[in-house]
């Protein structure tokens, strides 16, 4: 199962490299309350409906192992289907963490950038680097949030084949986090890039010079 060790890495290389390149630059302070709380009142919905639907679905399963001959088969069986969705829980919450710290970074990123354009300096390929950045974290985001709301509960065929039931389910969590793991990893070389060009492109501009 995918790590949030190189997340974590890749996230305090990022921050370091912000930090290197903001720091003889204020950052301008954004009031963003009343979009943030409408996002987390969204989230906190389906997050709810979601926990409605697998709460229903974990009840039919339960009631479908209840009937099996062999329970500690069925014991077995209920705790991987537990496990399944709170890994999937930990991991959409840890990638959405690492994706919303590359929001802010680009943030800073774009104050920078038209700062430097306000005084005259050419930023087209900061800003082409800062485009395909953000880009590239809108669409993780999406895919992050697409698959938190996805339910692995083990769909019973029948007693004999609940093994191959449960590896059906566990296959296609672990299928599905490396897809969106990717378009993280994707996101996270673009929003370095970014940092890189800007750097590269303003090297040598000072405030208000």
């Amino acid at each position: 199962m995918i790590t949030t060790i190189a997340l974590s890495q890749l996230s305090a290389i990022l921050i370091l490299l912000c930090l290197l390149l903001f720091a003889a630059y204020p950052i301008i302070a954004q009031d963003a309350t009343t979009p943030a709380t409408t996002k987390k009142e969204r989230v906190e919905q389906r997050k709810e409906a979601r926990k409605d639907q697998v709460a229903t679905r974990e009840a039919a399963l339960k009631e479908k192992l209840a009937k099996f001959k062999d329970q500690k088969k069925a014991q077995t069986a209920e705790r991987i289907n537990q496990n399944l969705n709170k890994i999937n829980d930990r991991k959409t919450q840890n990638m959405s963490h690492h994706l919303d710290q590359m929001s802010q970074m680009l943030k800073r990123l774009e104050t920078r950038i038209t700062e430097a354009a306000k005084l005259g300096h050419d930023t087209s390929s900061a800003t082409a680097a800062l485009r395909e950045a953000k880009g590239k974290v809108e669409s993780a985001k999406a895919a992050v949030s697409t698959q938190a709301q996805k339910d692995y509960t083990i769909t019973v065929t029948t007693e004999s084949k609940i093994k191959d039931d449960a590896k059906t389910s566990r296959d296609a969590l672990h299928t599905d986090l490396k897809a969106v793991h990717d378009q993280v990893t994707e996101a996270r070389k673009a929003v370095s890039g970014a940092i890189r060009t800007t750097a590269s492109t303003l090297q040598g501009v000072k405030n208000g010079k």
